[in-house]
């Protein structure tokens, strides 16, 4: 896509959208977690790759017929390219992997990598034993997070 008033208007668009959403996902985690480190942008990034391809997904479905080969590729990779930036809203570490790739933006390849590698330790490491608990919510695999110094 070139640059254009549309594709501007699109990023806008998200953006309004994924602000305060990231805000309130934020303070739900600091709700539950009070010693959570704060992962806003984590959640930004999340919600702007969904909100994004997801958005040129559905302009391609709506837009010109689907029959040429490029378009078709376009639209299976943007509804796959979801599923990593899901994941980084559960906050899973191969989810950031993959989603800084998708990115295709050296500058945000660079701030992502570094804020994600900050947050590493915090991201839940999935288990295959169904008898552990879920770790989907809780910021550190399960355990509660550290607690800031002069907390008890």
């Amino acid at each position: 896509m070139e640059d254009s008033p549309v594709r501007y208007a699109m990023t806008l668009v998200c953006a309004l959208i994924a602000i305060p959403l990231a805000l309130l996902l934020d303070k739900k985690l600091h709700q539950k977690y009070p010693g959570a480190r704060p992962y806003k942008w984590g959640y930004y990034t999340g919600l702007m790759g969904m909100l994004t391809y997801g958005l040129l997904a559905l302009m391609l479905v709506v837009g010109p017929a689907v029959d040429d080969e490029k378009t078709l590729t376009a639209l299976i990779f943007f509804t796959l390219a979801i599923i990593p930036y899901f994941y980084i809203l559960k906050r899973r570490k191969w989810a950031w992997v993959v989603g800084i790739i998708l990115l295709f933006n050296p500058i945000l390849w660079i701030v992502n990598a570094v804020y994600a590698r900050n947050r590493w330790k915090e991201m839940p490491i999935p288990t295959d034993d169904p008898a552990d608990p879920d770790t989907d919510e809780t910021p550190e695999a399960g355990n509660e997070p550290p607690q800031r110094q002069g907390e008890p």
